[in-house]
């Protein structure tokens, strides 16, 4: 079930995620391109979650700080 394999911070994937997107922006990606790889990220390494779950993961995978808002 879904909710019983969130990433959590000792999964290999929120490396795989926050690198990802850091290192495309850093070579001039677009914002929109750098996210959408990363949501390809995220779902390789979790395909339990739903697709619909993924932009919000990762977004709290980049920004902690945005688990408290989301």
């Amino acid at each position: 079930m879904y909710f019983e394999k969130l990433p959590n911070n000792d999964c290999k994937c929120t490396t795989a995620v926050r690198n990802t997107f850091f290192n495309l922006i850093k070579n001039d990606y677009k914002t929109v391109d750098a996210l959408k790889l990363t949501f390809k990220v995220l779902k390789y390494h979790h395909p339990e979650i739903p697709d619909h779950k993924i932009p919000k993961e990762v977004a709290i995978m980049i920004n902690p700080k945005l688990k408290e808002i989301l």
